[in-house]
This record gives C-alpha cells, structure tokens and sequence, in this order.
C-alpha cells in the first residue's frame, strides 16, 4: 500500500522509510535520523523499495532500523559495514515487535513476530 500521501519527495527517494503526520505533513529517510524524529501524532510509517511500498498505519508505537553486516577483506580485515536489510514495524496490543523486513538486495520482504 502505497503511503496517504505521494509527492516529489516520496517518488524520488528510492528505498528508505518515510513518516506521515496526522496533520499531513510528511518526513522521509535523509532529512532526519530515525532516533530525531517526533512520534506522536505519526498517522503511518512507510517503507519504500524501488517501486514498492509497505504501510502501517494508525499504530500507538512504531519502529524502525536498518540491518547491517560487516564485511570481510580477503586479508581477514574489516572491509567496512554493508546494509542488508531495512525494518519497520510496531507494537501490537499483546506487546510483540510486529516487523516488516525488506532485503536491501532483492527488495523480498519478510514478517516477522517477536515475543516482547
């Protein structure tokens, strides 16, 4: 499901997440951090891959992170940190981590439940 509200700033991102206020407005990934932005009054989180989107909407907690791995040099050294997947989610009333997790290679996406 696409996010309530699209415009040039939705279209042109190309992956990442993107937050729409009850009042409208809206932030996608790169203007903030994840950790900076306000979450009252969030109306939905939105997560874009390409030409894919995934929403929740209307949910009391969101969440929302990137997964990352290390990568090896042929020398055995640190090769730098490579994203390998990016997640949004939200708490249900039971208290488990709803997730949707989207391969940052395939753009295949994966639910996941986790017990609180």
């Amino acid at each position: 499901m696409v996010p309530p509200v699209m415009n040039d700033r939705i279209m042109n991102l190309p992956k990442g997440w993107i937050v729409t206020y009850k009042d409208g407005s809206i932030v996608v990934e790169g203007e903030l951090r994840w950790p900076k932005i306000v979450k009252r009054n969030i109306k939905s989180l939105s997560l874009k891959w390409h030409d894919k989107f995934w929403t929740i909407t209307d949910k009391e907690s969101y969440v929302c992170f990137h997964r990352k791995a290390a990568l090896l040099s042929a020398g055995g050294g640190s090769g730098g940190i490579e994203l390998v997947a990016r997640c949004i989610g939200f708490y249900d009333e039971k208290g488990r981590k709803i997730i949707y997790k989207v391969d940052e290679q395939t753009g295949k996406m994966e639910f996941i439940v986790k017990e609180g």
